[in-house]
């Protein structure tokens, strides 16, 4: 689980590091694809265990940079993040998101809730209102309900399934 520890143990670039990895993790466990993401720790063991080979620490780092310029997307963004003041205008919007999530359980063994659906409803009275019983669905949420289609599995099942 993620939480917010609290603006005294806390931070949003710790926050957000914390959910990436998670999100890499989440990513190949249950879609089986891989995510770029450079731990702290892997920045440190550039810089350690090259200590006397400098163009090999300068190749490594510049290869994490590479791959962070080029190969990621941060899944996170709830607003285009171009700069630092962006980027903690969207760090606030994000932890206020885990502060409402953090302590709900979305899957329980004792009672049947439909907490899924009921979140779901939840951001569809926040977003915007097309017409009458008409919303506008808002990307983030349409690209986690594609993401977490099971499409492989019904593609390679011969059998069409009774319920998507």
């Amino acid at each position: 689980k993620v939480y917010w520890k609290g603006a005294a143990s806390d931070n949003h670039y710790d926050l957000q590091d914390r959910l990436q990895q998670l999100y890499k993790i989440g990513m190949k466990d249950f879609l089986g694809e891989e995510v770029t993401y450079i731990s702290e720790e892997e920045i440190n063991n550039a810089f350690h265990l090259f200590k006397n080979k400098k163009d090999e620490t300068k190749r490594t780092v510049l290869e994490y940079f590479t791959q962070l310029k080029f190969y990621s997307n941060n899944p996170f963004a709830f607003l285009d993040v171009h700069n630092e003041k962006l980027f903690f205008q969207n760090a606030v919007i994000l932890k206020e998101i885990v502060q409402m999530l953090q302590d709900i359980k979305l899957k329980s063994e004792e009672e049947q809730h439909q907490f899924l659906g009921d979140l779901f409803e939840g951001f569809l009275d926040q977003g915007v209102k097309q017409s009458e019983g008409q919303f506008f669905t808002p990307m983030p949420i349409v690209k986690f309900l594609i993401s977490s289609l099971p499409l492989e599995q019904v593609l390679q099942n011969k059998n069409a399934p009774k319920v998507i």
